[in-house]
């Protein structure tokens, strides 16, 4: 009988240790998640917000070769995110045993440091 109660036992609290694990899984994954629809929000409020100052800048002179360094400039940020833009959304979030992906963790990092570095600072 005790070994029995012993046994439920080692069962019960292994089960339990699974349980916990897969909530952590499921929270990391979601945290995972909800920072790269932050990020790509981020990014596409960036990139709507320049927008208009790069379409006046092309209707005004279409010819990059006369663009001053402060255009040039305006025009390497908009690349610079449009391919932030892409490398975010092209980034796997799970691997094949559905937890968050190292690349994606890297990749959201990255993203959120280079829009940072966007930002005015006080």
């Amino acid at each position: 009988m005790l070994r029995r109660v012993r046994h439920h036992a080692q069962l019960t609290g292994a089960r339990e240790a699974g349980v916990k694990q897969r909530q952590g899984e499921a929270l990391a994954l979601h945290e995972c998640v909800e920072s790269m629809q932050r990020v790509t929000q981020d990014l596409r409020s960036e990139l709507m917000t320049r927008l208009p100052s790069l379409i006046a800048l092309v209707d005004k002179c279409d010819n990059f070769a006369r663009y001053d360094s402060r255009q040039r400039a305006e025009v390497a940020t908009m690349l610079d995110l449009d391919g932030l833009a892409v490398k975010v959304m092209k980034c796997p979030l799970v691997d094949p045993a559905g937890r968050p992906t190292e690349e994606s963790k890297l990749v959201i990092a990255e993203a959120e440091a280079r829009l940072e570095a966007m930002q005015p600072h006080a």
